[in-house]
């Protein structure tokens, strides 16, 4: 930031006014949630999020991970933000399969179907 008020010959400073330490969630649950992706056969992709999002908080009480869906644009924590219902279903359904144990990872195979979510 301080080289690009340089280059623009203006005048301004930058501080740190709040940081917050990165999150690493529950291995359990993120391989709950990767088998869940898995056993459904929806693509996906691991990455990390610089967001303050309540999980960050809440993974220091609880076993914690996230699911994310695509949205338009890879707009995301704006009001401008959509998603398709068919990808916001997929999340749910991610959701859902994980709660359920589909995986073997949090719980034992318990019959899941009853959880799927359906847009239409």
């Amino acid at each position: 930031m301080r080289a690009a008020l340089q280059r623009q010959s203006l005048k301004g400073d930058v501080r740190c006014v709040w940081e917050a330490p990165g999150v690493s969630f529950d291995p359990l649950c993120v391989t709950a949630v990767r088998e869940a992706t898995a056993v459904l056969g929806f693509d996906s992709m691991e990455m990390v999020s610089g967001a303050g999002h309540d999980s960050c908080n809440v993974s220091a009480v609880v076993p914690t991970s996230m699911v994310f869906v695509p949205c338009a644009g890879g707009l995301s924590h704006n009001e401008a933000e959509s998603a398709l219902p068919a990808d916001l279903e997929a999340g749910a359904n991610v959701f859902a399969a994980r709660d359920a144990g589909v995986g073997g990872s949090l719980r034992s195979r318990t019959s899941w179907a009853r959880w799927l979510v359906r847009t239409n």
